[in-house]
């Protein structure tokens, strides 16, 4: 576990090395927290964005903040992936950004207003499984982003040969 955790602050310390890299990290956290707190808004009818930030539980702005750390920290550490090997980006990439965002708005839904939302996309019955698990959603959430910033901090430092990229401990 302790050499997993290594892997990731290193891979994270490459990711995060210029003023640059923490300034698009920022904005993407601060971006995935905006779209946690605005697709609700967009898809209630009355609501605004200042009333819904007021109706808001304390664990679920947590959970939000969390959640838009996370998914900023796989995108840094994939476009620091995407600049090593100077490629477009790959299915993966794109899939494991896509997941995480999914559950990770469904993670987020923390009131009343918000549910009509999720009656729209998944009928009644979808939704009242979807209110009564959301805690589960948010840990797939969580686990999800736990588990794309372990594969790509796995490419970083211990290098892919799939991806043709060389791993940060050895001389290049």
């Amino acid at each position: 576990m302790r050499h997993r955790i290594g892997k990731i602050i290193t891979a994270g310390k490459h990711a995060l090395r210029t003023k640059r890299d923490w300034f698009w990290f920022l904005v993407a956290s601060l971006g995935f927290f905006l779209l946690f707190v605005m697709i609700p808004v967009w898809t209630t009818p009355g609501d605004d964005f200042f009333f819904h930030l007021s109706i808001m539980k304390f664990e679920v702005y947590g959970l939000m903040i969390s959640l838009s750390f996370l998914n900023a920290y796989v995108i840094s550490l994939h476009r620091h992936i995407r600049r090593v090997q100077k490629a477009a980006v790959t299915a993966t990439q794109v899939g494991s950004g896509l997941s995480a965002l999914a559950s990770g708005l469904l993670a987020t839904v923390g009131c009343g207003a918000c549910y009509s939302s999720l009656l729209a996309l998944f009928g009644l019955s979808g939704s009242v499984f979807i209110v009564e698990h959301r805690w589960w959603f948010a840990a797939m959430a969580g686990g999800l982003a736990i588990w794309a910033i372990d594969s790509a901090a796995e490419k970083i430092v211990g290098g892919c040969t799939k991806c043709r990229i060389e791993s940060v401990d050895t001389p290049s």
